[in-house]
């Protein structure tokens, strides 16, 4: 299988269509979980999302900030911090950048100063 989420996004939407199976010991998005070609050896980031909020929980944080690379692996556990979120009225403000555009990056961490 492929190591990064959005390479077995890819791969699945294929192997969807031809009798193939991805096994991935890496990929971790949770939208992968919607292929049934697609088998993985390690947890979805629903788990890590289910983890980062029981620690704001614990600390009392009700406002959390979420930077993350824009791709299916960053938009996949942010949306899954994000739905975690909801049922601990903690409010998520969340900011993407992509990992190759300076530009990109220095937004992010002016998201991350203000």
């Amino acid at each position: 299988g492929c190591p990064w989420s959005s390479l077995s996004k890819i791969t699945a939407e294929v192997f969807n269509i031809f009798p193939a199976l991805q096994i991935s010991s890496s990929s971790t998005a949770p939208i992968l979980s919607q292929y049934e070609s697609f088998f993985r050896l390690i947890a979805s980031d629903t788990l890590q999302a289910k983890a980062l909020i029981q620690l704001c929980v614990e600390y009392g944080w009700n406002k959390v900030g979420v930077v993350y690379v824009d791709d299916a692996y960053g938009e996949g556990l942010r949306a899954a911090i994000a739905e975690e979120a909801l049922g601990h009225d903690i409010l998520i403000q969340s900011w993407s950048y992509d990992d190759v555009t300076v530009d990109s990056m220095e937004n992010a961490a002016n998201f991350i100063e203000e």
